[in-house]
């Protein structure tokens, strides 16, 4: 495992409050994934939609993007597919294969069961959240702890975000 606590981005790719300090993180392993193809999300929104759709533009229809509140489906309709459970997507059922997925959904209990379906249906994953302190809602700490490669970023004061794989040497990026 490697901790950092800064990485250098592009202007749109900076944090802005809590609810977007995985951007650092989320912009590196898409800089070093252009290979991996598609990107995943699951749980839209300001920090990540919109930035993800536009990285892969050009790059063919491979970015997506699932959610379950109406509200922000709504808001992001044009990127984003309307489901009712993040556990009935399937990474290894898409056209493109296996690639990068970011999760930052909600209900927050649903991520650890995520990051253990898709562990070996994405190349990479990147999970925000990730601190200690919400260990008590989200409890990640034990299934992330499992991968070959993990790199946590770490901002101070805000959320942590982490990347982990099985098959890419993550830490090697920083």
């Amino acid at each position: 495992m490697k901790v950092i606590t800064d990485i250098e981005v592009p202007e749109r790719w900076k944090i802005t409050n809590d609810w977007d300090s995985h951007r650092p993180l989320l912009w590196l392993c898409c800089k070093y994934t252009l290979m991996f193809l598609p990107i995943t999300e699951f749980g839209c929104g300001e920090g990540s939609t919109k930035l993800l759709f536009n990285f892969k533009k050009g790059l063919g229809d491979n970015f997506f993007s699932y959610e379950t509140n109406d509200d922000y489906f709504y808001k992001y309709k044009k990127y984003v597919t309307k489901i009712n459970n993040y556990l009935d997507v399937h990474l290894s059922e898409q056209p493109f294969g296996q690639g990068l997925l970011f999760i930052d959904c909600a209900p927050a209990e649903i991520r650890k069961y995520l990051i253990e379906k898709h562990r070996n249906h994405a190349d990479c994953l990147i999970v925000h959240d990730t601190e200690d302190g919400a260990e008590y809602v989200y409890g990640m700490k034990e299934i992330l702890g499992t991968f070959k490669y993990r790199l946590d970023f770490e901002p101070k004061g805000l959320p942590r975000t982490t990347a982990v794989s099985n098959f890419v040497n993550i830490e090697k990026w920083i």
